[in-house]
């Protein structure tokens, strides 16, 4: 009876064991799922796994996405943030067709092969690259049509990469928009940003600027925030 009860406990810590391994996505990458916002978030420092090798087409992406370890609520995500990792793993988020925003921090210098081919059906809003993103493997946007933005250095590489998603050289011009670096921070309409999550929840780089009595008084009647008026 003993020996019975010492096979089983050695099973559950097996069992948990192969459980928490599944919910990694690489050595330093973890993700998580948020139901109310529909959220996936992946984080972490270092380089997410590919899911397949660089060249699997046809019906073997389907075997090589049920490696995903979020593949059973693929479906339902709408929103994608990934920070902090190096790389974005081969068909990580292939086929995800209600994906509609992304949320790409400049942490990522690569990007796998099909790695969002197929996703969001033409519901995927604009897509903004890094400037850290040097490598695109392969199809990496297959049915990507939005607007995607990138740094002006690295434009020819997204060029690259939507070639190589079927893009003609009209569809890349009316695409392809760029944004520029200055002193290593991101410039969208003349305002500066530390990062691009910085950019996504509108944490401007420099907001110093004299309010006028008016100005002031409009501001804290919409916000309620008290402004404290200095003169000089």
């Amino acid at each position: 009876m003993k020996k019975l009860i010492f096979v089983l406990v050695l099973s559950s810590f097996a069992v948990a064991a192969q459980e928490s391994e599944s919910l990694t996505c690489g050595d330093d990458c973890h993700w998580n799922y948020d139901e109310t916002t529909k959220t996936l978030t992946i984080t972490g420092s270092g380089a997410m796994k590919d899911f397949g090798p660089d060249g699997a087409v046809g019906n073997n992406k389907l075997t090589y996405q049920a490696e995903r370890p979020w593949n059973d609520i693929a479906s339902e995500v709408e929103n994608l943030v990934v920070s902090g990792v190096t790389s974005i793993g081969h068909r990580a988020f292939q086929d995800m067709h209600n994906l509609q925003n992304v949320t790409i921090a400049d942490s990522v210098t690569s990007v796998g092969r099909s790695s969002f081919a197929q996703s969001g059906y033409g519901n995927m809003q604009d897509i903004i690259i890094p400037n850290s993103t040097v490598e695109f493997k392969g199809d990496s946007f297959g049915s990507f049509n939005s607007t995607m933005y990138c740094s002006e250095q690295n434009r020819s590489i997204c060029e690259e990469a939507l070639r190589h998603s079927s893009k003609t050289d009209e569809q890349i011009a009316s695409m392809l928009q760029t944004y520029q670096i200055d002193g290593g921070k991101y410039v969208f309409d003349g305002k500066k940003y530390k990062s691009l999550l910085d950019y996504y929840n509108g944490k401007e780089y420099d907001l110093k600027r004299i309010y006028t009595v008016e100005e002031a008084a409009k501001v804290s009647k919409k916000t309620g925030n008290t402004f404290k008026l200095r003169y000089k």
